[in-house]
C-alpha cells in the first residue's frame, strides 16, 4: 500500500496536504484576509480612492462599484472552492 501524498508529491501522515504547502496556503490567506479583503470592501462601497482625481461625469454615480463588486465575489468563489477540496481530501 502506498503513503498517501500531497498534491505537491510529498508524503503526508494522516492529514491532506504536507507541512510547506500548509504554510504556503496560510501565508497567502493570511495575505487576502489582510489586506486585499478589506480593499475590495471599501472599493465596492466606493470608499476607496484610486487615481489623481480630475473632472466628474455628468452621470450620478452608482452607491457602489460593480467591478470591485465581482472581483470580491470571484475571490469568495475561488476560496469556498479550495474549502471545499481541502475537506474533501480530508475525509479521504
Amino acid at each position: 500500500m502506498t503513503q498517501p501524498q500531497c498534491a505537491c508529491g510529498q508524503p503526508v501522515n494522516g492529514t491532506a496536504i504536507c507541512g510547506a504547502c500548509e504554510a504556503d496556503l496560510a501565508a497567502a490567506l493570511n495575505t487576502v484576509t489582510g489586506w486585499l479583503a478589506a480593499a475590495l470592501d471599501d472599493a465596492v462601497s466606493r470608499q476607496a480612492r484610486f487615481g489623481g482625481g480630475g473632472r466628474r461625469g455628468a452621470e450620478t454615480a452608482l452607491p457602489y462599484d460593480e467591478r470591485a463588486s465581482a472581483a470580491a465575489g470571484a475571490l469568495r468563489n475561488e476560496l469556498a472552492g479550495w474549502v471545499r477540496v481541502l475537506a474533501e481530501r480530508e475525509r479521504t
